[in-house]
């Protein structure tokens, strides 16, 4: 007889079905084998354990992560954390899926392609800890015996107050550093020139009227405490917002929506600081004078660049010790910062 595929299906379903009438003559399950019996397993151990969020560089949510058998299988919100109080961002939701992708990364990879560029496969590979910490301590041994300042680091948003930043780089001798996103982004220079800190935060637990315009506040802000918490249990109790954004985003929408023309949020700025001190004249003085950077004096000094005026602001500065000048309203003159008048 030849062998086709036909034939040798019709012969493994007749084979299947002569061992299950086999089996369950002989008492047994017609759909496991007797050499494979059904094992008994026992019921599963499942327990939420408490746990710190992961996945920003601010890490104070707290989370609640169900386990299952020695195996994470839920993430949620802890209701007795002070911080988030039950609330996960997307970013937190997600810490499951990082867990378990199949491309994470698990170990220290090494380049072994020294050409570079956008469609250029670096050949990385897996190496050990103790080889990476060995490449990297020669490397480290290199420079500083040439010139420590032949260091250059660099890092991400969040570490610019790590221990690297403050200790390592001194220690080691060079001032060579670059950090990403956080000295870049535009919502960290009003506070350190107003406040001097690095991060304002809305007080929305307070605020009736919130004008957001330059960042994104609350819901669009990506994080599932403090700022965002607070904003969304103000807009539930009626906070009125306005949102200054050529995008309809979430926040647009949930208030009223102001659809200003890109580029031109600086002259508004400008148009919302002449109302206050010129129609309304309704302005803290007090906050202005104590808390901002509003007594110091400003060069008006200004070059043609590419057929446009730019202006180059700086502090206008005392000759004999270049500090800063402020206006002492006493002597009626302007008189360097530290000066007590």
């Amino acid at each position: 007889m030849t062998l086709t595929r036909r034939t040798f299906f019709k012969g493994a379903a007749a084979a299947g079905a002569a061992a299950m009438l086999g089996a369950e003559a002989a008492g047994a399950s017609p759909w496991f084998s007797p050499l494979a019996p059904e094992q008994a397993h026992a019921a599963p151990v499942e327990e939420w354990k408490p746990a710190t969020c992961p996945a920003c560089h601010n890490p104070i949510c707290g989370t609640q992560v169900k386990v299952v058998d020695g195996v994470a299988v839920e993430i949620k919100g802890d209701p007795n954390s002070p911080t988030n109080q039950g609330r996960l961002c997307p970013r937190g939701l997600s810490v499951l899926g990082g867990l378990y992708h199949p491309y994470r990364v698990k170990k220290p990879l090494k380049r072994t392609n020294p050409e570079k560029g956008l469609d250029v496969d670096p050949g990385w590979v897996e190496i050990s800890w103790d080889e990476a910490l060995q490449i990297t301590t020669e490397k480290l041994k290199a420079c500083l015996e040439k010139d420590p300042r032949t260091l250059f680091t660099q890092t991400g948003f969040g570490n610019e107050d790590s221990f690297k930043r403050l200790i390592f780089e001194s220690a080691f001798g060079t001032p060579n550093g670059l950090t990403t996103s956080g000295p870049l982004c535009a919502d960290h220079f009003g506070p350190m020139c107003t406040k001097g800190t690095k991060v304002d935060r809305a007080d929305t637990e307070r605020c009736n009227y919130l004008v957001i315009m330059g960042r994104s506040v609350g819901d669009e802000w990506g994080l599932a405490h403090r700022n965002t918490k607070e904003y969304v249990d103000s807009v539930a109790r009626g906070m009125k917002i306005v949102c200054v954004n050529p995008r309809k985003t979430n926040a647009a929408q949930t208030g009223e929506w102001v659809p200003i023309v890109p580029g031109t949020d600086v002259a508004m700025c400008w148009a919302l600081v002449n109302v206050m001190l010129y129609e309304r004249q309704d302005v803290d003085e007090h906050f202005l004078k104590v808390r901002t950077n509003a007594p110091y004096l400003i060069e008006d000094v200004s070059e043609e660049l590419k057929g446009t005026k730019v202006c180059f602001q700086d502090y206008a500065r005392d000759e004999a010790t270049g500090k800063p000048l402020v206006w002492d309203e006493g002597a009626a003159a302007a008189v360097p910062f530290h000066v007590v008048g």
